[in-house]
């Protein structure tokens, strides 16, 4: 029957086989580009097949169920320091807010206390605002699956927040919809390596001879539109436009992204989620008044649950009815497409590491 190793670099790393694996025979494991892929013990594996059963490459993609219909609100949060604090609009934490009031979990990518970027569980605003903020950079799932199910069935209402194929594949595991599980994706332009980022970080440090005990990639002090990233030292704080960011660069030139990236499925309205979050870029091509560069939240209900969130959260938020070609973005109709020095980009990182392709790709525009 075989197992989960034939899907290759096709692998979104969304930890769904080893967590259906019966014999436990499945680890996640870092390649030498730094993203993870199912290592299996072929002593323990009995050929049962349920780790390819559950794969989001290879069971199919399972859309929102009002697909084609799904509706697409601009959102603003009403609170200015929310905004500021946020890398869109505050949509998120308007979700979250409501999820922790009632009691409920949330789930989502923070750094831990080495700045490696993983998921994790919040039942409070503190532990929640670890969460906020893009992390251009594919979050460790770990075993995070377990948590969640425990929690599902344990009758908590629970927020999941993540990649589309990070949802997909939570929902392949579960097998069913649950009333007390809302899902929303965020729009994914690709993610980076982690050990790259961790490298990146490293040579920062060095730099400075401080730790750094925070990274914000869409810092706002000089307005949404400008792609700003501050770094937070022990004693001191750098910030940093996307041209002088070696990492930044690299990231959005799409030089370093996983395999599966450019071929993504979800890059599309047929969504995975109950809601979709991303930024509204060309907000002020569609509603002038409504944009003011602090930052605007782009929305997709995709589901009857999706507009129950909404329903809830109204109170918080300002928001503004579109349409599919008012909100379109290049992640909403086709996948990322690679650097052309992509390839030799990995060839010279493998070679002569970070510190060299730091300064030969990291500048390409």
């Amino acid at each position: 029957m075989g197992n989960i190793s034939i899907v290759g670099v096709h692998c979104f790393g969304c930890t769904a086989c080893q967590y259906i694996c019966p014999e436990q025979c499945i680890q996640m494991k870092e390649d030498s580009k730094g993203f993870k892929y199912p290592s299996i013990d072929d002593d323990m594996c009995t050929q049962c097949g349920l780790c390819k059963d559950v794969c989001p490459y290879l069971s199919g993609y399972i859309g929102g169920e009002l697909y084609p219909r799904t509706q697409a609100i601009a959102v603003k949060h009403k609170k200015e320091n929310i905004r500021q604090n946020s890398s869109s609009g505050g949509a998120f934490t308007a979700i979250s807010d409501w999820m922790i009031n009632i009691g409920g979990v949330v789930y989502g990518a923070g750094y831990d206390e080495n700045m490696r970027v993983c998921h994790q569980r919040a039942t409070s605003r503190s532990e929640r605002d670890k969460l906020r903020g893009s992390k251009y950079v594919q979050s460790d799932l770990q075993e995070v699956f377990v948590d969640v199910n425990k929690d599902i069935q344990n009758k908590k209402q629970v927020l999941f927040v993540g990649t589309p194929c990070q949802i997909a594949g939570l929902k392949n595991v579960l097998g069913q919809d649950y009333e007390n599980l809302f899902l929303v994706d965020i729009i994914c332009h690709g993610v980076p390596s982690p050990k790259i980022f961790r490298e990146y970080l490293e040579q920062l440090e060095q730099e400075k001879k401080e730790k750094i005990v925070d990274c914000k990639f869409r810092d706002k002090s000089e307005g949404w539109r400008n792609l700003t990233l501050s770094i937070d030292f022990n004693s001191s704080k750098i910030v940093l436009n996307s041209s002088e960011s070696s990492f930044y660069n690299l990231f959005l030139n799409n030089t370093m992204l996983r395999p599966n990236c450019y071929e993504c499925p979800y890059t599309n309205f047929n969504r995975p989620s109950d809601l979709t979050i991303g930024d509204f870029w060309g907000i002020e091509n569609t509603f002038i008044d409504f944009d003011d560069n602090k930052g605007i939240s782009l929305v997709l209900v995709n589901t009857t649950k999706g507009k129950h969130l909404i329903q809830n959260i109204g109170v918080e938020i300002e928001m503004k009815e579109t349409t599919h070609e008012q909100c379109m973005q290049d992640r909403l109709h086709s996948p990322t497409a690679p650097h052309e020095h992509s390839d030799s980009f990995w060839e010279d990182y493998g070679a002569k590491g970070f510190a060299y392709v730091a300064e030969k790709y990291g500048v390409l525009i």
